[in-house]
């Protein structure tokens, strides 16, 4: 299932940020409650967790780009799981 991830309420008087940096990249897994990115406003940098597990599959948003408050930033399928080094095809030849 895909999970849309939206920018946070910015406070009372804010009413946009900029993407300052993305943590994690298409293709990337993301656990619960990891930073997805970093957000600046006039005032303050907010971090935007991610509320599911998953693969991020969408980034809506390049960084330097400014974005309203509830705005798409990216899109993550939920549950895919992490790559581990035993899931990766290995390249050494198995001789008999």
């Amino acid at each position: 299932m895909s999970m849309e991830i939206k920018v946070p309420p910015l406070g009372e008087s804010g009413t946009e940020a900029t993407v300052s940096r993305w943590t994690k990249a298409v293709g990337d897994y993301i656990a619960k409650d990891e930073n997805l990115a970093e957000l600046e406003t006039d005032k303050v940098t907010l971090d935007v967790p991610s509320p599911v597990s998953g693969k991020v599959i969408s980034l809506s948003v390049g960084e330097g780009e400014t974005v309203e408050a509830n705005a798409l930033l990216a899109i993550i399928e939920e549950g895919v799981a992490a790559e581990t080094p035993a899931d990766k095809p290995s390249d050494k030849k198995v001789e008999p």
